[in-house]
């Protein structure tokens, strides 16, 4: 694997500005809102996170994973996959959860970190209208934890 970037130009495909931002070594981000237009980016289909969709460099999970492009093989490489749904409210959390849960391969473990107290009855509700494995659930300091392993190979 060649050297680890932590930055990545972040392209809008609305407007097309650039944006470099520094990418988290330890989650996807899977929302971004553009500077320029306020367009909301989410991963295209396949993509784990806007920096594998929209950036000049993949996310660090990927590049960790040593592979260049975001292929779901080696995403499967990795055993926890986090979702940073800070800031949002209901139902947003939910609905981003379960659309995440496509993604995640079967057996891996989905880190929904959020801070909408709502969460603490609609996570839960979800998981078991699913049927998947709500593995543990943390407050640390406000920002609620959500620990989902995925036992569907497709969730619907």
């Amino acid at each position: 694997m060649s050297k680890f970037e932590s930055k990545s130009n972040l392209t809008c495909p609305v407007c097309k500005t650039s944006e470099k931002l520094n990418m988290p070594t330890d989650q996807c981000i899977i929302v971004h809102n553009c500077i320029n237009c306020n367009e909301i980016l989410q991963p295209k289909n396949g993509d784990c996170c806007v920096f594998c969709s929209y950036g000049d460099v993949p996310c660090p999970p990927i590049q960790l994973a040593g592979n260049s492009s975001a292929s779901n093989d080696k995403r499967q490489d990795l055993a926890i996959i986090s979702l940073d749904l800070l800031g949002f409210f209901c139902p947003i959390p939910v609905h981003e959860t379960r659309k995440k849960l496509h993604n995640v391969p079967k057996g891996a473990i989905l880190e929904v970190i959020c801070d909408d107290p709502e969460t603490l009855q609609d996570i839960p509700i979800l998981c078991d209208r699913l049927n998947i494995q709500l593995l543990e659930i943390k407050d640390e300091a406000g920002e609620l934890i959500f620990l989902i392993k995925n036992q569907a190979p497709n969730v619907d």
